[in-house]
């Protein structure tokens, strides 16, 4: 990971992820302690503290994932302090909004880069390399010694291209051998020495990934696909927007339903009708969200993710 960015000693790496995720742990304490780069270590994320660490301890790397850049962004105070030390954004744990990049590399005139892993890849699979070799939008190229393929239902490899979304799966020297005392698992989750990973993707003709959704999120509204995360990039356009998640809700008729679970920035006011119509103009038919509902904030792990099983057992709570 450290070439990744140039990691050296004179960085100054601001950490305010769990130590206990992989991305924390793995991709930033671990590559700090390898390079002897100086760290500079939260308890937890909060705007103001990461404004005032950066500008305290001249913070060269700031780490993150997409609700924290989301509200880096957003934050009224953020050019009350000094961010000139920052070099690089480093992104992971789930894909960017493209707003959301857009907005923080303008806003604080730095590149953000994409990566993409797990806990079962001891962190790292794709990564951009750099603000000269990336792909905007893309999670990166694999790794060294890092093989990355996309398969259809029937475990076929795919054709390079946005047309060919499937289920991306992946080997090499740091994945897992399997899950403690868990044969059943194990045996789901390899095929001939590939591990599923679970996440639909595709790969461009530049060997360039782009995660398209969570393969368990995929929406089936009367038998037509619809991919959480391409309503959530159409909401986080609207200006009023400051966290979105899209899931699919039972219906009677088409079996699913599409729903928004929507947070407003700050002093916004928007009704469900205006953000409906909003996402109607600019998706297929078949996949603006319906019915939006509203929150303060929406739940997050302690990673800093959304997190749509709080949201998902809330939407079937009727049932």
């Amino acid at each position: 990971m450290a070439r990744i960015f140039g990691l050296v000693p004179e960085d100054v790496v601001l950490i305010c992820l769990p130590l206990f995720h992989v991305f924390g742990l793995e991709s930033q304490v671990n590559c700090c302690l390898r390079f002897a780069a100086t760290m500079s270590l939260l308890p937890r994320f909060d705007p103001v503290r990461v404004f005032e660490v950066i500008q305290r301890d001249r913070v060269t790397i700031f780490e993150g994932v997409q609700t924290m850049y989301a509200d880096l962004l957003h934050h009224p105070d953020a050019d009350q302090f000094d961010r000139r030390s920052l070099r690089v954004g480093i992104s992971g744990g789930a894909s960017m909004p493209p707003e959301i990049l857009d907005g923080f590399e303008r806003r604080f005139g730095i590149a953000l880069l994409e990566g993409y892993g797990m806990t079962e890849t001891a962190s790292t699979i794709t990564s951009n390399l750099s603000a000269e070799d990336r792909k905007i939008y893309s999670v990166g190229k694999p790794i060294y010694g890092v093989d990355v393929a996309v398969w259809d239902d029937q475990n076929r490899p795919l054709p390079p291209g946005a047309g060919n979304v499937g289920e991306i799966v992946v080997r090499g020297f740091n994945t897992m051998r399997g899950y403690h005392n868990r044969p059943q698992a194990t045996a789901e989750a390899f095929r001939d020495g590939w591990f599923l990973i679970g996440d639909l993707g595709y790969l461009d003709h530049d060997g360039f990934m782009f995660i398209v959704d969570r393969k368990k999120d995929l929406i089936n509204r009367g038998g037509e696909k619809v991919y959480p995360k391409e309503v959530e990039d159409v909401l986080y356009s609207h200006p009023g927007v400051a966290a979105a998640a899209v899931l699919g809700v039972p219906h009677e008729r088409l079996g699913e339903e599409v729903k928004a679970y929507l947070a407003l920035k700050a002093g916004v006011l928007a009704t469900e009708e205006e953000l409906i119509a909003f996402a109607r103009a600019r998706m297929a038919p078949h996949k603006y969200p319906r019915v939006i509902e509203f929150w303060a904030s929406l739940p997050e792990l302690a990673t800093g993710k959304i997190d749509k099983k709080a949201l998902k057992a809330e939407a079937h709570s009727g049932d």
